[in-house]
């Protein structure tokens, strides 16, 4: 028959081929197949367990296939996730469970795959379902137990394969006068233990029994275990004592405590009296309660301040009637009071108003103190405070810095210093400040109303305090423009001086606020202020000062208008020849001696305005000139200092430091210095820092700070490129000179330029109103036949374009005449 079928499908296949539609028919008969990827398993009651069944498609198949389970007994049941194979799904998960009514053992269940058109598919699956059972454990394998006692031991059940009802627990073979009991009993379905007491009476026999434990749950098989009790003989009645803590760390004046146990053996149950023995002075002891009545006491330890310290083994002594005493011993440790020792080295200060002084404080912590201690100071006055260098002391040193103000009265004041630690713990120490009045000087000035090209004086008294002697060197700022300020004398060894102002014609009438500084050695720098009035001039006074004693007159007089009668005037002490005129216009004539000899006369015909304006330049352009030292400091080897002070220079190289400044004007000026440093290959000299101090007036032949290229007055130069524009094939060179609003200028020394280069100067932030910097630049040919020059001024260092003009023509020369000379044009 299957050799026939066989045949005849491939009689189809031919006939179908030679239709020509493509058609391939299938080569056996269509069916299924069902796999399972566990054929048996055990599951206890309540749980569940997973197979998978595998469908396989047999000659193209393709028809949804549904899965059913055949043979479960009452209790179990199957679900299948998916219930139906269709496409290409061919797995589904058989999902068996177990509820609590299952009977135990095995069964067969039939897994069926069924599909329209095909034959079934079965496998099986074999299940068994254990019985539920119960064991029993005794925590201890003996139990021992004195006659008269009782003993306890835990009791563990634990359920399997289901097994949820109530447990009862029995014990068997208990020796005459022993009875047992369980807590709980029976044990409930949601517990797993109980307790065994067991009651062992006084006449009970001294041996060792095995009791058997029975654990009994309704349909299970019941379940033993055994142990073994020995019975010991009554014990003698005694006690013992215990203490925790054992041992007490106490501060002197604290207390503590500790609990005493009173372990009770042998059947005792009396009451215990306590007591404490071998504490030091200053030590006490209570007991809480006492006799103590129950297992425990608090013994209470009580110090005092006078409680040595150290480590003390006092003693607790229990009594009892009838029993030997009980002792132990409590190690309680006592330290000193934590606390903070203050020294102050000096503990005494002696400063003047307006200074201030140090001391040096040394911290000591006693007592176990630690941690940072923190400094404050109490009862200082108004006017005198106090600081700490650290406030907040790590180690145990700190410095204590005074700083009494000008107006604090003379006197002796007492301050606390205090030192706080943890716990607020204090110690503290007494510095005693002496404040005394001050050695030195203070200084007035009146006021003063000056008409435009006139002079005026105002009158300055120096008073000295606490015998203060040295001279007073004065200088003048805030100074209006236009006018000149002197002093007679200008370094004052008694208590005056008389300021004379020169108001130039061009200065602006109104009211201005001179400021006179003075400074001495061994004082500190005090200063007034002079109101300066400039009135408008109609006519007025002329005060024509010479500076210069070589410059002043042998003879000089004034008149009124262009004619009339010469008036002749007579100079005061400081060379000053003081006249009123009036009207539109006057005349000043004056005579003076020549250097090389003979003498000289001078008419000047201008209004009252116009001579005190050349007045006032007589002694701007013809200065009393001085010498002072002075020195640079912050020099290498190398480098080179220029200094430069009111028209007077000087230079050192360095290590080198004094040098002299010559024809300095004797009058309000600045100085400036600025350092370079020497390359000798390839050689280079460029500059690097400055310096610049203001409105200064150093006395003849004194001697001015140094000028420390290290110290704060020291600055870096600031920089600058400076691009020099149509130079074409000249020569170029270029400086830079810095001037000050009071005159004074000093030159900066830069290598000649080619086409441009980094200028130097003067930060901004170190110039004021009337400072400028100062560019200049030439080219020349090169046989200096032709020179051209640009000059720039601005007041802060910038990057600048200086552009040369165009170059000159070079003149053609003839000779219009050679007689008697040769003639050139």
């Amino acid at each position: 028959m299957r050799r026939l079928f066989m045949s005849v499908a491939a009689v189809l296949l031919t006939a179908a081929c030679s239709g020509g539609d493509g058609t391939t028919p299938p080569t056996g008969t269509p069916g299924i197949t069902l796999t399972a990827s566990a054929s048996s398993g055990t599951i206890a009651r309540g749980a569940s367990s997973t197979t998978t069944l595998t469908l396989t498609r047999v000659d193209g198949y393709s028809g949804a296939v549904a899965l059913t389970a055949e043979g479960a007994p009452t209790g179990v049941s199957v679900v299948f996730a998916p219930p139906s194979l269709s496409g290409t799904t061919l797995a589904s998960t058989a999902t068996i469970s177990v509820a609590s009514t299952a009977a135990a053992g095995p069964v067969s269940l039939t897994f069926r795959a069924a599909g329209t058109g095909v034959t079934d598919k079965t496998v099986v699956y074999v299940l068994t379902v254990p019985a539920p059972a119960i064991t029993v454990v005794v925590g201890t394998p003996t139990v021992t137990a004195a006659q008269g006692t009782s003993a306890t031991a835990p009791v563990t059940i634990t359920r399997t394969n289901g097994a949820t009802g109530t447990v009862t627990l029995t014990a068997e073979g208990l020796p005459a006068n022993v009875t047992a009991s369980f807590s709980p009993n029976p044990i409930g379905t949601a517990d797993a233990t109980s307790t065994l007491t067991l009651v062992v009476g006084a006449g009970a026999t001294v041996a060792s029994s095995t009791i058997t434990v029975r654990a009994a749950s309704t349909g299970l098989t019941d379940q033993t275990t055994t142990f073994s009790l020995a019975v010991t003989s009554a014990a003698t009645p005694a006690y013992a004592l215990s203490s925790a803590p054992a041992a007490l760390a106490l501060v002197a004046g604290q207390s503590g405590s500790t609990t005493l146990t009173i372990t009770k053996t042998g059947g005792f149950a009396g009451n215990i009296a306590l007591s404490l023995e071998g504490a030091p002075a200053g030590m006490t002891g209570t007991f809480t309660p006492n006799p103590a009545t129950s297992t425990t006491s608090t013994f209470n330890i009580n110090t005092t301040l006078a409680t040595a310290p150290g480590t003390h083994n006092v003693t607790v002594r229990g009594t009892t009637a009838g029993l030997t005493d009980r002792t132990i011993v409590v190690a309680v440790t006592v330290t000193a009071v934590a606390g903070i020792t203050v020294n102050l080295a000096p503990a005494a200060l002696s400063i003047a108003q307006g200074a201030n002084a140090q001391t040096a404080v040394t911290l000591a912590r006693v007592g176990g103190l630690t941690g940072d201690l923190t400094m404050t100071a109490t009862g200082m006055p108004a006017g005198m405070t106090v600081g700490f260098t650290p406030t907040v002391v790590a180690a145990s040193s700190s410095s204590l810095a005074v700083t009494v103000g000008g107006a604090v009265n003379a006197g002796s004041y007492p301050l606390t210093v205090t030192a706080t630690g943890a716990g607020a713990v204090v110690g503290t120490a007494t510095l005693t400040v002496t404040v005394t009045t001050p050695s030195g000087f203070t200084m007035a000035a009146t006021g003063v109303s000056i008409a435009q090209g006139a002079l005026g004086t105002s009158a300055l008294t120096i008073t000295r305090i606490g015998g203060f002697s040295n001279n007073v060197d004065l200088i003048a700022s805030n100074v209006p423009a236009n006018v000149s300020v002197a002093f007679n004398p200008a370094s004052v060894a008694g208590t005056s001086s008389t300021i004379t102002f020169t108001v130039g014609a061009g200065a602006v009438a109104g009211g201005y606020t001179v400021t006179i500084s003075g400074t001495a050695t061994g004082a500190a720098n005090q200063s007034t202020t002079v109101a300066l009035t400039i009135t408008s001039a109609a006519g007025g006074t002329v005060a024509w000062q010479f500076c210069d004693p070589a410059r002043v007159p042998l003879w000089l007089a004034y008149r009124n208008g262009t004619s009339g009668a010469w008036t002749r005037v007579t100079p005061s002490g400081n060379n000053t020849f003081s006249f009123n005129v009036s009207g539109a216009v006057a005349g000043v004539a004056y005579v003076q001696n020549q250097s090389g000899g003979g003498t000289q006369g001078t008419i000047f015909l201008n209004t009252a305005a116009e001579l005190n304006s050349i007045a006032a330049s007589e002694c701007a352009t013809n200065t009393v000139t001085k010498s002072v030292n002075g020195s640079i400091t912050g020099l290498a080897l190398l480098q080179n200092g220029y200094a430069y002070m009111g028209g007077g220079t000087g230079q050192v190289a360095g290590p080198s430091t004094a040098f002299t400044f010559t024809a300095v004007a004797d009058r309000l000026t600045d100085m400036m210095a600025f350092r370079t440093t020497t390359v000798a290959s390839p050689f280079s000299i460029t500059a690097d820092r400055g310096m610049l101090r203001r409105n200064v007036n150093y006395p003849a032949a004194g001697t001015a700070p140094a000028a420390d290229f290290t110290g704060a007055e020291s600055f870096a130069l600031a920089t600058a490129t400076v691009t020099l524009a149509n130079a074409g094939a000249d020569n170029t060179s270029f400086i830079t000179i810095f001037q000050t609003s009071n005159g004074m200028v000093g030159t900066l020394f830069i290598p000649a330029l080619s086409a441009g280069s980094g200028a130097l100067g003067v930060p901004s932030s170190r110039t004021q109103a009337g400072d400028f910097h100062q560019f200049i630049a030439s080219a020349s040919t090169a046989d200096l036949s032709a020179f051209r020059s640009v000059f720039q001024y601005n007041r802060d260092l910038a990057n600048r374009t200086l552009t040369f003009g165009s170059a000159l023509n070079v003149p053609t020369l003839t000779t219009s005449a050679t007689a008697p000379y040769a003639r050139l044009k």
